[in-house]
């Protein structure tokens, strides 16, 4: 379900505390944190009024101001039937024995309860004004865990419970915060997004995917007390676009993982669009211009983002600019095995042709070869199928635009010789077999796809080794009938009873050489063959 979008008030506290010691980059990370936040294509928190700062960061931030600012907050958004998105960012502590967080604003003293913010009762201040359609609030401090409002109290309050929190705290009660790592660890991961995650970031989503980045175990408290028509959320998904990802997992990864040697030399991701690929090609294309930057690792993450535009080309225009049928995902899995030789993912629909794509630009590519070649295959397997030639317009367009022409032509003959080899078939059936005998005639049918050739029965001794014998006669008669089509013999169906299934090879029979190696060899089971009246 997509989430509802009530406004969103955004406040965001980060005292510097000198009794405590100052916390280094406290005040960009607060900034940060506020930016990602006001962003409307992020956070999507309105603005606040003139005059009315939300953001309270920096010495000076007393503990009376931080106490009024929730409360004038709270206020506002009940007004406004909004959203409190709101951040305490500091140090944090402890008083005795009693697991409740101590927020340290710039004015508190370690021990001395009437100058510390109590965050948790803050909280449930806000939670239980009228009209507050419910509060998400960020501790990262030392003892964060400790910022439980009273659910009891709200239970018992205005509104009597009905209220919703979506609390996500850096640390336990009893556990110390590092250096601000997780709200750095958080906007990093707000501003890139999370691939798959859909359009909206829960805190659940968030919370997962800072604590794997950082190593860290967060605690997160939810109360939804309040019937809402849809969950909250934290942020829009930086990664989501209309209509689908641009890229998929694996492209999203192989990106990374081409990216990441450069450090901070890599231009910032994600990649929705085709157009932050071409602009990601072009900023590293002018950092080759630096003798501190031109080497293997930057020519591997161009190669890189060369394959992947190369993918979006080639899904954009199977999609929008095919010129046969728009492909199904069964037409999609046997194109790729033709090209690869396994199989595909287990996606389907716009997925399923994405991973292909991105697999065979990324994954497939040969260190000898054309690194185009197994693309090419692929979309001459799908353009075979809908009966297109090589030079169909389309195709030699979208050919020339990768620089593929010639590999495509090579598909195409590919697929042409392998068509031929696999045209005829011959069948050979043992079904006039009694229980577990050998039989005494081997009926015989060539066939040009589903057009009989030839038909012909041939007398053999009941044994294996007259049986063997004979096929060396049946492969001569079939050779002169297959000549008459203009195409070679490759596949022999051979059905069999189940008791000569479990006991006869029939490619390892010797007729001078196995005859395996020169004819690919299915063995059935007799009973299901049913030859059509007609080949009789």
């Amino acid at each position: 379900m997509t989430p509802s979008t009530p406004p969103r008030h955004l406040l965001v506290i980060a005292p510097q505390c000198p009794d405590q010691g100052l916390l280094t980059e406290l005040e960009e990370t607060a900034e940060s944190l506020h930016a990602v936040l006001l962003d409307e294509e992020l956070g999507g928190c309105e603005p606040s009024p003139p005059g009315v700062a939300s953001l309270l960061c920096g010495l000076g931030v007393g503990r009376a101001e931080i106490d009024q600012s929730v409360r004038d907050a709270a206020d506002r958004a009940g007004a406004a039937e909004a959203v409190l998105v709101i951040a305490f960012l500091g140090h944090g502590t402890t008083l005795g024995q009693t697991p409740k967080l101590a927020f340290m604003a710039s004015d508190s003293h370690e021990d001395v309860a009437t100058s510390v913010v109590d965050v948790g009762g803050l909280l449930t201040v806000a939670l239980d004004v009228p009209g507050v359609r419910g509060v998400i609030a960020l501790v990262d401090t030392c003892r964060a865990g400790g910022a439980v409002p009273d659910l009891g109290g709200l239970a018992g309050g205005v509104r009597q419970g009905a209220t919703s929190l979506s609390l996500l705290m850096s640390a336990s009660a009893v556990e110390s915060a590092h250096g601000l790592a997780y709200t750095r660890t958080l906007v990093r991961v707000l501003r890139d997004g999370l691939p798959g995650a859909g359009t909206f970031l829960s805190p659940e989503d968030v919370q997962e995917a800072v604590d794997k980045e950082a190593g860290t175990s967060s605690q997160l408290l939810t109360v939804i007390g309040l019937s809402l028509d849809a969950r909250s959320w934290f942020t829009r998904n930086a990664r989501h676009r209309a209509g689908g990802t641009l890229l998929g997992p694996l492209g999203e990864e192989d990106l990374r993982l081409a990216l990441d040697p450069l450090g901070d030399a890599a231009p910032a991701l994600p990649v929705l669009t085709s157009d932050d690929l071409t602009r990601l090609r072009r900023t590293l294309a002018a950092l080759g211009r630096h003798p501190a930057t031109a080497d293997p690792p930057l020519a591997y993450a161009l190669r890189t983002v060369d394959r992947l535009a190369t993918a979006v080309r080639t899904r954009e225009f199977l999609l929008s600019s095919w010129p046969g049928s728009l492909p199904k995902s069964e037409r999609i899995r046997r194109a790729y095995v033709t090209a690869v030789g396994r199989p595909a993912s287990a996606s389907d629909g716009d997925e399923l042709l994405r991973d292909c794509v991105e697999s065979l630009c990324l994954r497939v590519p040969r260190a000898k070869g054309s690194p185009t070649a197994p693309l090419a295959t692929f979309v001459a397997a799908l353009a075979v199928e809908d009966g297109l030639a090589a030079e169909t317009p389309g195709l030699t367009g979208w050919a020339r635009g990768i620089g593929a022409g010639v590999e495509l032509v090579d598909a195409f003959a590919a697929q042409a010789r392998r068509a031929a080899e696999n045209r005829l078939r011959l069948v050979v059936s043992l079904h006039s077999a009694l229980a577990d005998e050998w039989p005494e005639t081997l009926l015989v049918w060539l066939l040009d796809g589903d057009t009989l050739v030839g038909r012909e029965d041939f007398r053999c001794p009941p044994t294996q080794a007259g049986v063997e014998q004979r096929l060396g006669a049946v492969l001569a008669w079939a050779t002169r009938q297959a000549r008459c089509t203009g195409f070679r013999l490759r596949r022999i169906d051979i059905a069999a009873p189940s008791a000569l299934l479990a006991c006869w090879r029939p490619e390892e029979a010797r007729l001078g050489q196995r005859l395996g190696l020169h004819y690919d060899i299915v063995l059935r089971w007799s009973d299901r063959l049913n030859p059509p009246l007609t080949w009789a």
